[in-house]
């Protein structure tokens, strides 16, 4: 385990470029890439140790679906739920950090019919594919508000962090609601399935 997680971070200090992916040898990047993987979902790790594997799997081209793309758009691992009530809200007896809104707890009907989520937020790359095919240019995709946002700040692409955050297997970071429902637009075009952010009960 730790000298998996070793390897990992060694090639994420050094840059694996292709040059140095030769140098390496493809069996050794494939070997660290299959042992992270494995190690990432056995459960065996600490949240530290995953995060720092995950990093890893990012410079070797996390190969995990669910988190990059299949023929340049978003590979989604869609997980079903089903129709029925369930019990939404806190209870503060139980749960002291609940607020007021979040009470009391009540049986919901509102989920009427199936419907499927995503195992994992959109990631760095998945996110770049909306980018790279125009989305922020392309006004059917965006709502008149978000339009509007858009414009008057002269919105272009999603705010940039540093470090990790720019990682292909990050969860994107710094999208507003308006960004969300256009790449949720897009992607409903481009898979001929609607997609949109969830509600608050799913």
């Amino acid at each position: 385990l730790r000298n998996v997680l070793l390897a990992g971070k060694i090639m994420v200090e050094i840059g694996l470029t292709r040059a140095k992916r030769r140098k390496f040898g493809p069996q050794i990047v494939d070997t660290v890439r299959h042992n992270l993987v494995t190690l990432v979902s056995n459960g065996l790790l600490t949240p530290r140790e995953r995060s720092d594997a995950a990093d890893a799997l990012s410079m070797l081209k996390d190969p995990r679906p669910g988190v990059g793309l299949i023929d340049g758009l978003p590979h989604i691992k869609w997980v079903p739920v089903s129709k029925g009530p369930f019990i939404m809200g806190s209870d503060q007896v139980k749960d002291e950090d609940s607020e007021e809104d979040e009470t009391p707890q009540f049986t919901c009907h509102l989920i009427d019919r199936d419907f499927e989520i995503s195992r994992y937020p959109i990631t760095v790359s998945q996110y770049r594919a909306f980018i790279q095919d125009n989305g922020y240019n392309q006004e059917g995709y965006w709502t008149d508000e978000g339009r509007q946002w858009r414009i008057k700040g002269d919105v272009r692409k999603p705010e940039v962090y540093p470090g990790v955050f720019q990682l292909e297997n990050h969860p994107q970071v710094g999208v507003s609601w308006y960004e969300a429902v256009a790449f949720c637009n897009w992607l409903s075009q481009k898979s001929g399935e609607t997609i949109t952010l969830p509600t608050e009960v799913q």
